[in-house]
C-alpha cells in the first residue's frame, strides 16, 4: 500500500477540509473513564489523511486500506507474527494438504459456508470468480495485476470451492490473492456489481457492502467515515458498536483534538509530535517497528538523473542521518536495504551509505557535470536542477526537504520542489496522476509493508505505469529474471538468494534509495482496551476491542 511521505520519516500527507471536521459529541464518558469525552462503544480515530473512495480495487492508499480491513471481504487476515489467519477460506492451501498441486500450478481454496454479505446476500465462489475478473478487466483502473496475470483459469467446481490454474508457480499468492496484507484487492459482491462495465465510478465506491466486522454507515467527504457493527458478520458482533475515521486537516489540529479528548486513537503520529503527546497522562504511545519504508525515487527516464552516478551522488549528498535526528527525533530505523530487517529475506550485511559530500562531488565530476560561477553544475549547457514532486501539507516533510536542498546546493545541485494535492499526486495513470505519469525527476513517499517481500510491483519492467506501480521506470533484465525465479519458488532458501542479489543490483543502480524504515507511533487513549495492532494490518483484529 502507498503511504504519503512522512517527513521522509514519519509525517503524513495532510489534506485540508472544511472547518468543524471533528464530530461534535453531546455526551461523554462517565465514572471509570479517564477522558470525560469518551463515548462508550464508539472508537474515534484519525490518521490525518483524506479518503478518496472506498473500493480497494481502485484505491490503495493506507487510509483506505485500514477501513477495508474492518469492512471488506478477504480470504485471509494476518496476525502479529505475519502468519495467515483463515477468514473466508477455511484453511491455508499448502502442498502438504493438497491445496497446492505438486507442480505448484494449481491452488485450491475451500470457502467458508453460511457466510452472508452485510446486506444479507449469501457469499459463494461466484463472488471470488467475479472479483478475479474485476481485477483483470482492462477497463478497471487497478494499480497493477502482478501475479493475477499468471492465472490462466479460474473456476468453481462447487459453490464453496475455487480453483486457480497458473501459468507458473507463484509463491506470493497467499498475500496477493484477496488477503489483507498490503494493498491487495478484496472480494467484491457479484450480486451488486456484475451489471457494470467497469467499477471506476459506481455508487458502491462510496458505500460498499462487505463481510467484515463493521460496515459503512456514512461517508461525509472531507469530514469522516462512520462504520457501525455488522450484525451479520460470521464471527459474531464486535464489542464496539461504532468506529469513526475522523478526517482532520493537519497534525497540529490532530494533536489538539487528541489533547481535548475528541479522538481516541491517532495512527501514524509524526515523530516530531511524539514528545508532546507522550506527556498527555491519559494517552499511551505505542511505538511499533514497521515494514513500511520511506524512499526517495528517481525517474530514471529523465535525462538529469538518467546516469546512475548522478543518482548515487544525490544519495550520498542526502543527509539521511541528520533528517532522522533533527526531523524524526531518531524515531526510525536507518538501513540501506528495501527489505525489512524483521524478515528472513533481509540483506543484513548491506552497508549503510553515510552522508559524504566528497563522494557526491567526485561522482558528479565523473559524470561530466561541472561547477559554474553561479554554484550550479552544468552539462551540455543544461543546469543541474532536479524537479522534486512532493505532496502538500506536511511541515515535517518540508523540513526534511529544506535540509536536503541545503546539502545538494553544496555539491552544485539545485532542488526545485513542486507541491501537489495528494489526490492528484496519487491519482491513477488514467487520471493523469503525477506519480503514475512520471512528472518528476525525484519524488518521495512510502511503501506499506506486507508479509511477503516480493518487490515486483516497484522494480519489474512490466510494472512501469500504466502496467503497474514502478514509478522509477527502472528496467533491468537481470532483476526481472530474479524476480520471476523468486516468485516460482515456494521454499524460502532459493527465494532468499534471489532477493539478496536483487538488493545488490538496486544498490548498484540506485533507481531509489531508502530514507528509513518507520517506527509506527500510535497515540491510544487509556480508555481504549484490547487494541493490539499488527505492523502490517492495524485493524485486522478488532473483535474484542472496547472503549
Amino acid at each position: 500500500m502507498r503511504h504519503a511521505p512522512a517527513c521522509l520519516a514519519a509525517a503524513l500527507v495532510l489534506i485540508a477540509c472544511a472547518a468543524g471536521c471533528t464530530k461534535v459529541v453531546s455526551a461523554g464518558g462517565g465514572a471509570g473513564y479517564l477522558n470525560p469525552k469518551t463515548i462508550p462503544g464508539v472508537l474515534r480515530y484519525t490518521d490525518a489523511t483524506e479518503i478518496h473512495g472506498l473500493n480497494p480495487l481502485i484505491e490503495t492508499e493506507a487510509a483506505n486500506v485500514r477501513i477495508d480491513q474492518m469492512v471488506m471481504a478477504y480470504l485471509f487476515r494476518w496476525d502479529k507474527e505475519s502468519r495467515p489467519v483463515p477468514e473466508l477460506a477455511t484453511e491455508v492451501p499448502t502442498q502438504q494438504n493438497g491445496g497446492i498441486s505438486k507442480d505448484g500450478l494449481t491452488i485450491i481454496y475451500h470457502l467458508r459456508p453460511g457466510v452472508a454479505w452485510s446486506d444479507g446476500a449469501p457469499f459463494t465462489a461466484k463472488d471470488v470468480l467475479f472479483s478475479y475478473h474485476a481485477v483483470m478487466n482492462p477497463s478497471n483502473n487497478v494499480p497493477g495485476r502482478d501475479g493475477w496475470d499468471l492465472i490462466v483459469k479460474a473456476e468453481a467446481p462447487d459453490p464453496y470451492t475455487v480453483r486457480f490454474t497458473l501459468k507458473e508457480p507463484y509463491a506470493p499468492f497467499l498475500v496477493t490473492f484477496f488477503s489483507t496484507g498490503g494493498a491487495n484487492p478484496c472480494i467484491l459482491p457479484a450480486h451488486l456489481l456484475a451489471k457494470y462495465h467497469d467499477l471506476n465510478d459506481v455508487p458502491y465506491n462510496a458505500k460498499p457492502v462487505g463481510i467484515g466486522p463493521f460496515m459503512v454507515a456514512q461517508w461525509k467527504r472531507g469530514q469522516e467515515v462512520r462504520l457501525v457493527a455488522n450484525p451479520r458478520y460470521w464471527r459474531g458482533s464486535p464489542k464496539l458498536k461504532e468506529v469513526d475515521d475522523v478526517i482532520i486537516p493537519n497534525t497540529n489540529t490532530a494533536q489538539a483534538e487528541l489533547q481535548s479528548g475528541d479522538i481516541d486513537l491517532w495512527l501514524d503520529v509524526p515523530s516530531n509530535n511524539v514528545p508532546q503527546i507522550s506527556g498527555i497522562s491519559r494517552i499511551v504511545m505505542l511505538n511499533l517497528p514497521s515494514k513500511t519504508w520511506d524512499h526517495a525515487d528517481f525517474n530514471t527516464g529523465h535525462s538529469v538523473v538518467a546516469d546512475p552516478r548522478v543518482r548515487l551522488a544525490i544519495e550520498y549528498a542526502w543527509p539521511r542521518r541528520e533528517i532522522s535526528q533533527k526531523v524524526s527525533h531518531g524515531l526510525n530505523r536507518l538501513q540501506e536495504s528495501f527489505v525489512s530487517s524483521s524478515l528472513a529475506w533481509a540483506y543484513r550485511n548491506l552497508p549503510f551509505r553515510e552522508h559524504s559530500l566528497e563522494r557526491a562531488r567526485s561522482l558528479l565530476d565523473a559524470a561530466g557535470w561541472k561547477i559554474h560561477a553561479d554554484g550550479l553544475r552544468y552539462k551540455d549547457g543544461r543546469p543541474m536542477v532536479v524537479n522534486f514532486a512532493a505532496t502538500a501539507g506536511s511541515p515535517s516533510f518540508d523540513s526534511a526537504l529544506v535540509l536536503a536542498a541545503q546539502e545538494l546546493k553544496r555539491v552544485g545541485v539545485g532542488l526545485n520542489v513542486q507541491h501537489y494535492a495528494a489526490d492528484l499526486y496519487f491519482a491513477p495513470y488514467q487520471n493523469n496522476g503525477i506519480l503514475n505519469r512520471g512528472r518528476f525527476d525525484m519524488t518521495a513517499f512510502a511503501w506499506g509493508g506486507q508479509p511477503d517481500p516480493d518487490p515486483s510491483s516497484f522494480f519489474a519492467c512490466g510494472q512501469i505505469p500504466p502496467g503497474g506501480q514502478n514509478d522509477t521506470h527502472y528496467c533491468n533484465k537481470e532483476v526481472d529474471a530474479l524476480l520471476r525465479d523468486a516468485k516460482r519458488r515456494y521454499g524460502h532458501a532459493r527465494r532468499g538468494a534471489d532477493y539478496r542479489r536483487i538488493q545488490e543490483l538496486i544498490e548498484r543502480d540506485v533507481p531509489l534509495f531508502i530514507e528509513d524504515f518507520r517506527i509506527d507511533h500510535f497515540a491510544v487513549s487509556k480508555d481504549l482496551q484490547h487494541y493490539d495492532p499488527a505492523d502490517d494490518t492495524p485493524f485486522d483484529d478488532m473483535m474484542n476491542v472496547t472503549i
